[in-house]
């Protein structure tokens, strides 16, 4: 509480209820009961007799120290004639401010007060509004304590502060803050800034998350960052160029200067124009400098002083400019810096007219700039610039390059340009042609050059001629460590500063693992020998260099050639390695796309590396070797008896294929691929598989880790633990009598082996059922009550075998009773392990009528048991095919009847097809892009889901050809092979694509989630190449190699 009230106070505080303390019921009652109900009666009784307080009934501790704390710290806002005491709810604070204030238990402005900005800034949920808002009611409430900074005392009011008091107190806060640049700013986040993925990566791996970040690097150092490019480095000068200005926010959030400072400070922002009034009579001063035409009247230095305390000056554009120079120009230059005072001077000595306006300053901009620029120190620092940036480049750069590593406000005086004169003359630098390039001594002179005869000696055989230290130690009678200590000490320590031509490639040396022989090959013998003492590689893999864009294309080429691909043949625009299963992969790959002969494979193969000039011993090969292997090799498929073709298996989704032959319904049975291969000649065509062999090599490529499948001789696949004489008594079972013939052609039929073969090799166990040229077999009946207890039991129109088994014995032991015989005793049709109503007359009739007999079907309506069928697939392919079930959603099915129903007929789905046909379409398309042409159809009016339309489409085989890549069909007109190589292919261009615009595009066109790693999984040992750093894919190494 304040030691003197004024009377005002005093007769605001007698008339003032206690109510107004927002004191506690508790406390509240005790005052009240004691006859006390004023601030001013508490306020009195508390400086003249606390003990009495205390002695009030009910008055705790907790009470007495509630009330005392209060009236310690109640303070009174005299404004505009007005009293109220300092309570926050008295204030417009918002309701987050006020739960702040709650959670720190602050009641009035005094105790916030007690706080300075920046801790109420570390406050828990305190955000920049808040907290601009807690500033904004500070600073518009008057503060009678007075201040002492650097000797000048004040207060809030600034009554009674000396004019000159008041100009060097502005000066010393205002250039602290300002000059110093210890405001507190709020940037945009790099992300913001349109970065491409590549360059983005880069900076937030340097930890740089702001422009001011970035520019605390120079450009050189930023030219030599890990994975920097030319591309990448152009880039992120043009961002630098575009946000040279870093303009800051309203100082509002504090500073890293003193508390009082920065009351002050923040008092000055807010009372500006009333101190400007005060004491320059409403800037009269400044006014008498600007003409009619608002031009700026510079005459002298004291013009300027005038201007810099001009509130009116440091809003206008003149200012705004003189400001964002001096801010480059200090950020960029370590040792010169400038004043806004120093920048108006050079204007004034370089500008022919005494009045100025920002036009003028643009006008004479060069001529000012050249005079700030004249300083030794900053021509230093630009030429120590240039050649750092020449040293690091291991080709001539141009000249706009050169121009472009510096800031825009350098660039736009053609200062650079006149400086690499001048360096040129100096000989610092040479010229060819609008390219320059440093000027090095080299290694081999600066040995020459050396003047004691038996060092120059020893590093003329180390360096120059590459003799070992062992070699040199032996000549001179030393130990290689003593020719070593000697080579360091008069050699490398005197080097340590020195920069020698070999040195651009020093980088690259020290960034890559590089035998002596293979830094001999790229580098030469000197470099080589030199590198070798003075630097140390990392073990970065060679190949990776390859695509590294900071090394030359020249030098990249080298050290494919040379060194990566030493062991490699160049061939068909790829490189092949020089091992024999390579040169196998390579020529089946490029030259076997159709069935070739064993024999004719080997010759041709043979005579075709012969042309290329490989040695035999690498490539040669005969019949005997590559009939056991080629089958084993990636992407082929070998067929019966002695052929095979490439296969490329990454191309294609074998989804559908699997799902459609269904084999977990197969269980211990041994069948033959050709049973699969004739009963889906759509599907087979579809994934271009020729016939049952291949068929065989691809299921064994998909399936051969599945522990309840075994591969046998082609075409044979064992299912389980299969039992080849009981699938034939089975049959033999189930058909019995019947000739030989028949018998042979229901296997066939069943199992898929060919009847003859069968006949000769698996009927030989059941000669003894054969009489006069018919099998014949005696199977038990069934007893009267059995046959009964069956007909009642058996009221479905389907049942496995198995089920009926399980039934009869329920009641009865005698299971042989149940055979194909007495099956078809009961009424039913017997097939392979399942029995249908004979009224069906066929399996076929049954599962067409189950699919149609309803408008609509789903598949999770049907018995799990018939779903497991091959023959119901084959139906519903049939239906499918003719228009008599469309798909609308996955599984589920609408009958045509239905559609004809409301006027729609299969003339209709042709018609469909035939529009989307006409239509300008890509190669390869989805239902997306059909819609989006603009296409209208009245099938559209039914407005069924993508799935309905696509199926219409894919049953066309006339007209398109379709396939499931990842879930999503893909069509294309006419007969064409859909893979995922043939569509990437499509899609980039010859200059490439950036690997996630391609992962966009792949979901956008056609609703394909692909991120990177499927898609390079998808292009693995395809003509298409990937680059790492660029993260981009082309659609040759070419192509890649001529774009960089």
């Amino acid at each position: 509480m304040k030691n003197i009230l004024s009377d005002s106070n005093k007769m605001f505080l007698s008339n003032s209820s206690i109510e107004e303390l927002h004191l506690s019921i508790r406390s509240l009652n005790v005052l009240r009961n004691n006859n006390i109900n004023t601030i001013g009666e508490l306020v009195e009784l508390v400086k003249t007799d606390r003990n009495k307080i205390l002695s009030f009934k009910n008055f705790g501790k907790q009470s007495a120290e509630e009330i005392f704390s209060i009236v310690d710290n109640i303070s009174i806002i005299e404004t505009n004639n007005d009293v109220y005491l300092d309570y926050i709810s008295n204030y417009d604070f918002s309701k987050r401010a006020l739960t702040v204030f709650a959670n720190k238990n602050i009641k009035t402005i005094s105790e916030l007060r007690k706080y300075t900005i920046p801790e109420i800034k570390q406050w828990k949920n305190i955000g920049k509004q808040t907290l601009d808002e807690i500033i904004d009611v500070l600073s518009s409430i008057p503060n009678n304590q007075n201040y002492s900074l650097n000797n000048f005392t004040f207060n809030d009011e600034v009554k009674d502060i000396e004019k000159s008091s008041i100009e060097q107190i502005l000066n010393i806060l205002i250039l602290k803050i300002d000059n110093e640049k210890k405001i507190l700013t709020t940037e945009k986040s790099i992300k913001d800034y349109n970065f491409s993925s590549r360059a983005l990566n880069i900076l937030l791996n340097k930890n740089i998350n702001t422009i001011s970040d970035l520019r605390k690097h120079s450009l050189n150092e930023i030219r030599c960052w890990r994975n920097m490019g030319n591309k990448t480095f152009n880039e992120i000068i043009d961002v630098l160029s575009l946000n040279e200005e870093i303009v800051k926010e309203e100082i509002n959030i504090g500073f890293c200067i003193s508390e009082l400072e920065y009351k002050f400070y923040k008092l000055s922002i807010v009372k500006y124009n009333k101190i400007i009034n005060q004491f320059y009579d409403n800037e009269t001063q400044f006014m008498e400098l600007l003409d009619k035409e608002n031009k700026l009247i510079l005459n002298s230095k004291s013009d300027i002083d005038i201007l810099l305390v001009s509130n009116s000056f440091r809003k206008s554009k003149i200012f705004s400019f003189c400001k964002s120079f001096v801010d480059d120009y200090n950020l960029f230059f370590s040792r010169s810096k400038q004043t806004i005072a120093s920048i108006l001077m050079c204007i004034i000595n370089c500008v022919e007219i005494s009045k100025i306006s920002t036009e003028d300053i643009i006008k004479y901009q060069s001529s000012f700039t050249r005079l700030v620029f004249s300083d030794d120190d900053c021509i230093q620092q630009i030429q120590f610039t240039i050649m750092n940036y020449l040293n690091k480049c291991l080709e001539p750069v141009d000249e706009s390059e050169l121009i472009m590593i510096f800031p825009d406000f350098i660039k736009k005086t053609g200062i650079v340009s006149y400086i690499l004169i001048n360096m040129k003359k100096e000989g610092l630098i040479k010229q060819l042609k609008n390219t320059y390039e440093s000027v090095l001594p080299s290694v081999t002179s600066f040995i020459k050059d050396i003047k004691e005869k038996k060092i120059k000696d020893i590093l003329i055989r180390k360096v120059i001629n590459g003799q070992t230290l062992e070699e040199i130690g032996q000549t001179y009678g030393v130990s290689r460590e003593r020719i070593r200590q000697l080579i360091n000490k008069n050699f490398i320590q005197r080097i340590t500063n020195l920069v020698f031509d070999e040195d651009k490639y020093a980088n690259i040396y020290k960034k890559y693992k590089f035998t002596k022989e293979q830094a001999r090959i790229i580098f030469g013998e000197v470099a080589s020998n030199y590198f070798q003492i003075k630097y140390t590689s990392e073990n970065i893999n060679l190949e990776d260099c390859l695509d590294d864009k900071t090394i030359p294309i020249n030098i990249r080429r080298k050290i494919r050639t040379k060194i990566i691909y030493a062991d490699y043949i160049y061939v068909g625009n790829q490189y092949v390695k020089k091992y024999r299963p390579e040169l196998y992969r390579y020529y089946i790959k490029r030259y076997c796309k159709g069935d070739i002969e064993i024999d004719v494979f080997i010759k041709n193969y043979n005579d075709f590396w012969e042309k290329q000039g490989l040695p035999k011993e690498l490539y040669g090969i005969d019949s005997r070797i590559i009939q056991n292997r080629v089958s084993h090799i990636s992407n082929t498929l070998y067929k019966y008896p002695r052929s095979f073709r490439f296969y490329d298996f990454e191309q294609y989704d074998f989804t559908e294929l699997l799902e459609t032959l269904n084999l977990e319904q197969y269980v211990d049975v041994l069948i033959s691929t050709a049973k699969f291969f004739k009963s889906y000649p759509k599907l087979m065509k579809k994934y271009d598989i020729h016939d049952e062999y291949e068929l065989h090599n691809l299921l064994r490529y998909l399936l051969e880790k599945k522990n309840n499948i075994t591969f046998h001789r082609m075409p044979g696949i064992e299912f389980g633990k299969a039992d080849v004489e009981k699938q034939v008594i089975e049959l033999l079972n189930e058909n019995a009598p019947i000739s030989p013939e028949k018998l042979s052609q229901l296997y066939e039929n069943n199992y898929g082996f060919q009847a003859d073969s069968v006949r000769g090799s698996l009927f030989n166990f059941i000669r003894k059922y054969l009489h006069k040229g018919i099998y014949t077999i005696d199977l038990p009946h069934l007893e009267d009550i059995e046959f009964n207890f069956l007909k009642q039991q058996l009221t479905d129109d389907f049942y496995t075998i198995s089920d009926v088994k399980a039934i009869f014995l329920r009641d009865y032991k005698n299971v042989e009773h149940i055979n194909p015989m007495t099956l078809k005793e009961l009424g039913f049709l017997v097939n392979e392990n399942y029995i249908i109503k004979a009224e069906y007359g066929s399996a076929a009739n049954y599962f067409k009528y189950l699919l149609t007999k309803d408008e609509k079907i789903s598949l999770k309506d049907i018995n799990i048991e018939i779903k497991c069928l091959q023959n119901f697939y084959a139906v519903l392919t049939d239906l499918l095919n003719n228009y008599d079930l469309l798909e609308y959603e996955k599984g589920s099915y609408i009958n045509i009847n239905k559609l004809m129903a409301i006027g729609i007929n299969k003339e209709d789905f042709v018609d469909f097809c035939k529009g989307v046909s006409k239509l300008e379409l890509p190669e390869y398309f989805a239902l997306k892009q059909v819609k989006e042409s603009g296409f209208y159809n009245k099938l559209f009016d039914l407005g069924f889901e993508d799935l309905f339309y696509e199926c219409i489409l894919a049953r066309n085989d006339i007209l398109f050809s379709s396939q499931h890549l990842s879930g999503k069909i893909i069509f294309s007109k006419g007969n064409k092979d859909i893979t995922w190589f043939s569509l990437i292919e499509d899609i980039i261009s010859e200059n490439g694509m950036d690997i996630y615009k391609l992962s966009d595009k792949l979901y956008k066109d056609f609703g394909i989630k692909a991120d990177k790693s499927y898609i390079l999984s998808r292009i693995y040992d395809s003509d298409l190449y990937y680059d790492k750093i660029m993260e981009k894919i082309y659609r040759s190494y070419d192509d890649y190699f001529e774009e960089i």
